[in-house]
């Protein structure tokens, strides 16, 4: 009885944790949508000691499409310490921190459902 009450408070955390659902999309979906950032980013901005910059390295004005489509490849990666730098950045700089803008607090949603699943985070 004790392990169904504790299964029903976790899966009423997650769905209190999923305010804002990360959408599921493909790399032709999103090419599909005008997002070039997939295509035209070298890989050393993806590994994690990249995160720790505000702005994106090769454009000053992306385009919001591709700061999303980065946001939801940062969720979709396994790297625990590029996540803790991800929610400090928020922390310290909110929408200005790779143009996040408005959608700050959906992004980081997305980063923290992301840790919670992978195991890095418990949420109470």
């Amino acid at each position: 009885m004790k392990h169904t009450l504790l299964f029903e408070q976790f899966i009423a955390m997650i769905n209190e944790a999923e305010k804002f659902p990360m959408p599921e999309r493909d790399s032709t979906e999103w090419k599909k949508m005008g997002a070039d950032w997939h295509w035209s980013v070298p890989f050393d901005e993806f590994k994690s000691r990249a995160v720790g910059k505000t702005n994106f390295v090769t454009t000053d004005s992306p385009k919001e499409i591709d700061v999303e489509k980065y946001f939801y490849d940062q969720a979709h990666n396994h790297d625990g310490r590029a996540h803790v730098k991800i929610l400090k950045m928020f922390k310290k700089h909110e929408g200005e921190y790779k143009h996040s803008g408005e959608r700050w607090e959906e992004y980081q949603s997305w980063i923290v459902q992301a840790m919670v699943r992978q195991g890095n985070m418990v949420q109470v």
